[in-house]
This record gives C-alpha cells, structure tokens and sequence, in this order.
C-alpha cells in the first residue's frame, strides 16, 4: 500500500523543507568555513565491500500486523538489563472504521540479538493495537531522538516537538526531555524545552541524537534547519537543565550555544546534507564513527579521535536508492545496531525511507586494507599482511573482503597472478566482485599492470606500466588513485 506522506514529513522536514530555503546561507553567530578541523580522505574510514537488506521492520516484522501497524521511520535501539529497547517516529497504524491515524512514537523490545534474519519485535501495545511511548501534548508531532541508558536501569530520550503552520510547513519549536522508568515502556515527559527557537544556534534546532556516555558526562549532537551539526556537552546528573551544557567550539568547551563550532562543513547542493548524525565508538578501528545520511540519498562515514572530532573527510558506504523504492529521500535516520553482531567485521545499520515508509535493516561487510607488499627482487604481492618472506610495504592498494559476502568472490595467488580460479593453490588472497556493481556500493575496476614480467594491480594510472585488462572490481573508497566522485 502507498501510505501518505505526512509522517514522513514530520521527521526529515527540519532537514527537508526548511534546508531549501535557508541552508545557503551560514547560521547566524558561525563564521563560514569554522569547522572543528579535519584529517585526511579515508584516515581509518572503514569501508564497506557488500550490502545486504535483510528485512523491513514493520513489513517482514509479525508483532507489526498484530499490532495493526503499518508503517514507521526513526529506530535507534539501546540495550538495558539484557532487553533491546527500539525507539520509532511517526507511527501509522490502523484505525476505527478502515480509516487509519498516527502517534507520534512508538516503541519496542526485543531478546533477538542476530540480525542476519530480521529481528523479532514486541511492540507496546493496549488492547492489541500500537500505543505511543509518550502522550502528545500541544505540539502536531513529537518523536523521540537521543537515548541515554541511566544508572538504575531506567532510559532518558530527548523529545523532538513539531508543529505544522500551513499544510507544507513545518518547524521543530523546541526539543525537551523524557524518562522510561526501567523494565518499561512507558515514556514521561519531565522537561518540555532545553532549546527551543531562541537558544542562540543561529537557525531552529532540529533535532538531538546519539547521545554517548563519557565518564561523568552526556556527549550529544544537535542538529540545526540551517544545515550544522553541532556537539554539547553536560553532566549525567545535569541532562534535564539548559544551563548544564557546554558546547564545543573547535578548541574547548563554551557555556554559549553561539560559540559551537560546525562538526565539519558542508558542500551546498541544494540537497540537505544530512539529518542528523549518529556517533559511537567503533572498536575495530579504534576511533568514533560518525555515519550520517548524505543528501538523504547515501550513507556516509567520517571518523574522529575523540567523540567531538575532529572528523575525518566522509566516505559513501552505500548508496541507498537501490535497497529502497523510486522515491526522494531514499533514506534518512541512519543507525548502527551494534549489538546485533559479533563479527567486528559486520556491522547491521538501518535506514528509513520515504517508499516504503518503513525501516529497513541491513547488513554491510566491512573491508579489509589490501597492501601493495615489494619484494627485494621487486615481485609484488598483496593481501592485509605479507606472508612469507621480507616485503617492504608500499600502502594500501585498495580495499577487499576478508571473507565471503554476499558479491564477492575469493581471489587467489597462481602462478604469480591473482586470479578466480585459483582453487588448490592454497587459502584466497582476499575477496572480490567478478563484476562491476549495480547496487549500493560505488566500485572501480583494478587493472592488471605489466612491465619487464612484472604484474601489478592498481585501479588509479601506474606510470610506466601498460594497463592490461581488469582483474576485478572493489569498492572505490579507499582505492589509491580513484576519486568516488569520479
């Protein structure tokens, strides 16, 4: 069924419709070009080799049709005492007389911590159709964004309130915050407004997301209509107070929300760069892992040394157009489900999506770095690591799979070239796509180089070498030589 579009517009309209107009111009109280700083192209990146959707939340989910839900978008989760907590938007159910409404969030638990077959939801509900975790009060929608675990077992999430002006305008008025008392889900509003239109970012707030715990204090990023992300800062203890943040200003922290510093700045399209981003410490690399939507079309990827940067440049994961229908935004809210896998090389995020309204789950592989390793003799090999014998490493070649996925395929050494049919010549070097891509990942073609009996792969220009036919084809971040923009 097609559902309408007004709780969609609800969510992504502080990034949508309001970005339209206003995100050309710098807030007020931020000079253009101020960023927290930024380290190089793909330094630590993890890059995705393969995607897989493996579900939507509410179609391919039982307890939805039982609940009578229809469609929902949002979906960060926590885990609390051993139950996942998942936390959704506007939430389209079925109503009295065939007609159907919606409430503002709904909510669900689960004890299904696999993602590789869906996962199994419970949703809230009161004589078995879809209750909302909060109630709604003045405002036309309300939604929950960050969520903090707290130390008694119980949850705060912070309540993004929406109001519509005309049919096609929208603005969020202020974002407050909420209590789960623990082992439930029933949400209480204690604060209405921590910001609101005036709290000084220069444009409305659009929301607040992924909150991180860091030692005594709340790490949040605030999201403005004008484009800006922005990082604040309070104590545990002082979450529910204005007065108690502090917000980074590129160098320190600052009592002013008219001193915060842009996260990074965005090259301006027309398209909103983004809705919001989401952050959490990614073990495999070591460093904080920034994923936002970019231009609500694609997932990017940045990385940082410290929870408020500074951030790396981004890196498309995948474009999400083809894991979703024809329909603009292919996908906004993206969130990483950490919890769903332990396999550090995969990861499950999902994303919303205007067709279908519904959230969509997916699994990505993570690549490993494939080394160019130089022999004394000057044979090259490649793989993460040398094996056997003295290389001198050369860098990062590209970036494979160091396992099977779904389109990939192992590479093997033989007869000093890395081929697909190389069975029985020992383990496989690393995997690879036959063939060019036609879904979510960008790919390149890795060439065979040759000169004086020598073959080397490259998927940038080598000079002096004559470029012979493509070996296979990887994804194009992280490839030394190609631009994905390219």
């Amino acid at each position: 069924m097609t559902v309408r579009p007004l709780p969609l517009a609800a969510l992504v309209l502080p990034a949508v419709a309001l970005c339209l107009t206003a995100c050309t111009s710098s807030p007020g109280g931020h000079a253009a070009g101020s960023t927290t700083g930024a380290t190089s192209p793909g330094d630590g990146v993890p890059v995705v080799v393969a995607v897989r959707a493996v579900c939507r939340l509410i179609a391919d989910n039982p307890d939805s049709a039982v609940a009578h839900i229809r469609g929902t978008d949002g979906a960060p989760s926590i885990v609390v005492g051993g139950t996942d907590y998942w936390f959704f938007g506007d939430t389209v159910r079925d109503g009295a007389g065939g007609r159907q409404d919606v409430i503002p969030a709904a909510v669900a638990t689960s004890s299904d911590f696999d993602g590789s077959d869906c996962v199994r939801l419970e949703f809230k509900k009161a004589a078995g159709t879809a209750e909302p975790l909060f109630p709604r009060l003045d405002e036309t929608t309300s939604w929950p964004d960050g969520i903090i675990p707290l130390g008694d077992g119980s949850l705060a999430f912070y309540i993004v309130r929406a109001y519509r002006t005309s049919p096609f305008a929208w603005h969020v008025g202020g974002v407050g915050l909420g209590r789960v008392a623990a082992g439930t889900t029933d949400g209480v509003r204690t604060v209405e407004t921590i910001w609101d239109e005036q709290s000084g970012f220069g444009s409305r707030i659009a929301g607040v997301r992924s909150p991180v715990r860091l030692g005594g204090d709340v790490i949040v990023y605030i999201r403005t209509d004008a484009g800006g992300n922005y990082v604040a800062k309070a104590p545990v203890d002082g979450i529910e107070r204005a007065d108690a943040y502090r917000y980074w200003d590129g160098n320190g922290w600052s009592a002013r929300p008219e001193d915060a510093a842009r996260m990074w700045e965005s090259v301006e399209t027309g398209f909103p760069a983004d809705n919001g981003v989401s952050v959490s410490f990614d073990a495999r690399s070591g460093k904080w892992l920034a994923i936002s939507n970019g231009e609500l079309a694609r997932v990017t990827a940045r990385v940082g040394d410290e929870p408020w940067g500074p951030w790396s440049a981004p890196a498309t994961w995948f474009d999400c157009a083809p894991l979703v229908e024809d329909a603009y935004p292919f996908c906004y809210s993206a969130e990483p489900h950490r919890e769903l896998s332990g396999d550090p090389n995969t990861l499950y995020v999902t994303i919303s999506s205007q067709r279908p309204y519904d959230v969509t789950l997916l699994e990505l592989r993570l690549g490993v770095a494939i080394h160019e390793w130089r022999a004394a003799g000057g044979e090259l090999r490649y793989g993460a690591a040398a094996s056997g014998g003295v290389y001198a490493d050369e860098g990062v070649a590209f970036y494979a799979g160091a396992g099977p996925a779904p389109g990939l395929s192992p590479v093997f050494l033989r007869d000093g070239a890395y081929k697909f049919d190389g069975r029985g010549y020992g383990p496989p070097a690393f995997y690879a796509s036959a063939s060019p891509a036609t879904g979510a990942i960008r790919t390149t073609a890795v060439y065979r180089w040759r000169r004086d009996g020598q073959e080397a792969l490259a998927a940038g220009a080598r000079d002096g070498w004559q470029r012979g036919e493509v070996a296979f084809y990887v994804p194009c971040a992280g490839a030394r030589g190609v631009s994905c923009d390219g």
